[in-house]
């Protein structure tokens, strides 16, 4: 569709009575065209808009999607709305990515049941007359144009922010650091006195570390170093904040984390010698801030009960928690 769209293609697109090939060139039109996205834009009143926000807003995958998914449960129909779904929609992505994560140990339960092929051309233009894609559809487009507005209204920063789990009271006083580049520790509270530090170094340029306390006093640096690993050489103080830096000619990338009091290092290890059960030891983890522990604990938990749904919606909540 090279043309700009007409006015009444405009208003049969935004009550969705496009035939499903003129709504997938359209829908690429739009893409590429900011003059036709913002005329689209205007036929919808303010009111609808914010209710086609919220609506969009309330439509996430539930967890018995993501269950059917990562089980092979879904009919190609299903499968095909939730991948449409989960290309619009970061969060639910960010959701689905972390039950494929372990999808592994659960793979075995139900085999995938067999299906009659058919022509890939037929299962789509079956998704495309679904009334779930018109929903799908019409919030998508009128979110993408006019949620940044709408949300900065509302004093939010993008959709994350409305499911995004509460943070453990915990972490109060450590600022939640976006940098994805920074992998461990991050905003969060470690276990151990001499962690190794994680960033991304997809370019594998050289960088040097820098440890500071909470009055920003230098504890410990590195030498260049060309990976992305370092342990610190130093024990740091139970209980103490401290801030770590990544510089590269690029420039300086920080986190700051906290090391576990003694008695939280101590209720940890009790309750490993009394053999609680990984999910215990998760949540008493995510309470104290660690979250990096609690995911490897829900995680065990998944691996021994593939089963406890509640261990894998916890873990969905401290990745999301992480960030990363």
């Amino acid at each position: 569709m090279a043309d700009h769209l007409n006015s009444e293609q405009m208003v049969k697109y935004r009550d969705r009575a496009l035939a499903p090939e003129e709504t997938v060139a359209a829908d690429r039109h739009l893409s590429e065209c900011p003059q036709c996205r913002a005329s689209v834009a205007a036929l919808i009143s303010g009111e609808a808009l914010l209710g086609a926000i919220a609506a969009a807003r309330n439509d996430h995958l539930s967890y018995e999607q993501m269950d059917a998914w990562v089980e092979n449960q879904l009919d190609e129909t299903e499968r095909e709305f939730m991948m449409a779904h989960v290309a619009l929609c970061e969060p639910c992505a960010r959701q689905l990515r972390a039950y494929e994560s372990y999808a592994p140990a659960m793979s075995t339960l139900i085999p995938p049941p067999a299906r009659e092929a058919t022509r890939w051309t037929d299962r789509a233009l079956a998704f495309f007359r679904t009334p779930q894609f018109a929903v799908l559809a019409t919030a998508a487009l009128v979110a993408v144009i006019l949620s940044p507005v709408v949300l900065r209204e509302a004093g939010h920063q993008s959709w994350g922010d409305f499911l995004a789990p509460a943070r453990p009271e915990a972490l109060r006083d450590l600022p939640v650091n976006p940098d994805t580049s920074l992998v461990y520790p991050v905003s969060e509270a470690i276990e151990e006195q001499q962690p190794i530090f994680e960033w991304r170094n997809t370019g594998g340029e050289a960088a040097q570390i820098f440890i500071f306390d909470a009055a920003h006093k230098e504890i410990a640096h590195s030498a260049p170093i060309s990976g992305a690993e370092w342990l610190a050489p130093v024990p740091l103080d139970r209980g103490a904040v401290y801030m770590w830096e990544v510089r590269t000619a690029a420039g300086a990338r920080t986190a700051s984390f906290r090391v576990l009091s003694q008695a939280d290092h101590e209720k940890l290890a009790a309750a490993r010698a009394a053999s609680a059960s990984p999910a215990r030891i998760g949540e008493m983890a995510r309470t104290m801030g660690a979250l990096s522990e609690a995911q490897r604990q829900f995680q065990d938990e998944i691996r021994r009960d593939p089963a406890d749904s509640s261990a894998r919606k916890q873990l969905d909540q401290v990745i999301r928690m992480r960030g990363r």
